[in-house]
């Protein structure tokens, strides 16, 4: 099970959150959305950060890279049982 635990307060003792698997879930929200701004919003993103754009520049290859090795830790948290 989860070695990390976040007591979350006010509620129950029952309602523990594991913390990798927040964090987990917040990468792939991320990652996810990181892809669909590559593939649909690279104009839009370019034209309003435009000092953030010049330093990360919107690219497929890094995004899908991205992507990839989020997926990876998370079949890896899955198989240690701490996803659920």
């Amino acid at each position: 099970m989860c070695q990390a635990h976040i007591a979350i307060p006010n509620h129950s003792s029952s309602m523990v959150a594991c913390m990798e698997a927040i964090i987990f879930y917040i990468l792939l929200i991320d990652a996810i959305s990181a892809n669909l701004m590559v593939r649909f919003g690279s104009e839009w993103y370019v034209h309003n950060f435009r000092t953030i754009s010049r330093w990360f520049p919107p690219a497929e290859g890094w995004a899908l890279y991205y992507l990839a090795l989020v997926l990876w830790v998370g079949s890896l948290l899955y198989r240690t049982g701490k996803l659920f």
